[in-house]
C-alpha cells in the first residue's frame, strides 16, 4: 500500500499546483516594480531597482533549480499533460524573469544615454 501512496500524493501535489513542491515552496512572488523611464531617475533609483531585480532573479534561479531536482523524481509518475503543464509553468516563470531583466537593462541604458546627453 505504501508503494502506491507516495506516488499518488506526489501526483496530486503536482496536479493541483504544478509550481509548488513541499521542499521548494511557492515560486517567488516578490517581483519588483521597475521605475518608469519617463521620470527623472537618480543613480540610487537605478541601483535600488537593479538590486531588487538581481535579488528576485536569484530567488527564481534557486526555485527553478530546486524544482528541476524535484521533478526528476516525479516525472515517471506524471501523465503527459501534467509533465507538459509543469514544463510550461516553469518555462513561463523563467521567461518572465528574463523579460524583467531585459527591461531593467533597457532602463539602465536609457539612464546612461540621458546622463551622457546632459553632460554634453
Amino acid at each position: 500500500m505504501r508503494k502506491f501512496t507516495a506516488p499518488l500524493l506526489a501526483i496530486s501535489i503536482v496536479g493541483s499546483s504544478p509550481l509548488m513542491a513541499a521542499d521548494c515552496g511557492e515560486p517567488p512572488q516578490d517581483k519588483p516594480n521597475l521605475p518608469k523611464t519617463s521620470q527623472q531617475l537618480t543613480a540610487d533609483d537605478i541601483r535600488t531597482a537593479r538590486n531588487a531585480v538581481v535579488s528576485y532573479s536569484s530567488k527564481v534561479t534557486d526555485y527553478l533549480t530546486c524544482m528541476d531536482n524535484w521533478i526528476v523524481k516525479l516525472r515517471p509518475y506524471m501523465t503527459k499533460e501534467q509533465s507538459a503543464r509543469f514544463s510550461d509553468d516553469t518555462a513561463n516563470l523563467h521567461e518572465d524573469r528574463i523579460s524583467l531583466e531585459q527591461q531593467m537593462n533597457e532602463i539602465i541604458r536609457e539612464y546612461r544615454r540621458s546622463r551622457r546627453s546632459n553632460n554634453s
